[in-house]
């Protein structure tokens, strides 16, 4: 019952396998115990209404990024992305910033070429966006100063 009712929610999922592509097969992937904890996690992000959360939330944060952006075009030539799935297209080596941004404290990724990918939790409040937010424009700033 419970690995039915989540297969049924990944219906599409399925469709859109491309036979011959890899798929991944674990030992416990489709035991009831998994099947009920990825089917708690759907029922959090429903209930707790996390896309809409997402949205609203990456808006704001692509805009605060976009200001930095603007603010450091020597730095950042632009961001890119949706929801939270976000990245800033750097003009200087992306994985020095990412460095940079661990440093102080800010996890990203390097993304292809020079791109540092944001990828918060669906849950992220504000305020840490805001901390991300702060951090990104001091880094951005001190690389000005290194510049010049």
């Amino acid at each position: 019952d419970t690995a039915f009712s989540l297969y049924a929610r990944l219906a599409v999922a399925w469709l859109l396998f491309v036979p011959g592509s890899y798929l991944a097969i674990t030992t416990f992937g489709g035991g009831p115990i998994a099947c009920r904890a990825a089917l708690s996690v759907l029922d959090v992000i429903e209930e707790e209404d996390l896309l809409t959360l997402v949205k609203e939330r990456g808006a704001w944060f692509r805009e605060r990024l976009d200001g930095v952006a603007a603010a450091h075009p020597e730095v950042i030539s632009g961001t890119r992305g949706r929801g939270f799935m976000l990245g800033l297209e750097m003009r200087i080596p992306g994985s020095a910033f990412v460095n940079e941004l661990r440093g102080r404290g800010l996890l990203t990724i390097p993304a292809g070429g020079e791109i540092v990918r944001f990828l918060p939790p669906l849950n992220v409040s504000c305020d840490d966006l805001g901390k991300a937010v702060e951090i990104v424009q001091s880094a951005a700033e001190e690389w000005n100063l290194k510049a010049d």
